[in-house]
């Protein structure tokens, strides 16, 4: 079992997040103000959920978008968090 989130910053751009046994993965979906991050509109398979806590920025350790061994994604202040769905 898990969750499906949808998760709101205070930039305006907004997240889904799915927090399975089986996978993790998030997508961005910008605010017409946010600049463009690589995969925006992608899903991008998460190693680690690092913080996900109202009035603080989420941090994410991600599959390797570029050189290395991981790529760490850490946003803007999260204003709202919401389950959309029971997976």
């Amino acid at each position: 079992m898990g969750k499906l989130f949808l998760i709101t910053t205070i930039s305006g751009s907004r997240y889904k997040v799915s927090d399975t046994n089986n996978e993790k993965w998030l997508e961005r979906i910008p605010s017409q103000e946010a600049s463009v991050l690589r995969k925006d509109g992608e899903r991008i398979r998460i190693d680690k959920i690092l913080q996900l806590t109202l009035g603080k920025p989420a941090i994410f350790a991600l599959e390797p978008l570029g050189l290395g061994n991981l790529t760490i994604r850490e946003t803007t202040e999260i204003v709202e968090i919401k389950i959309i769905d029971e997976l």
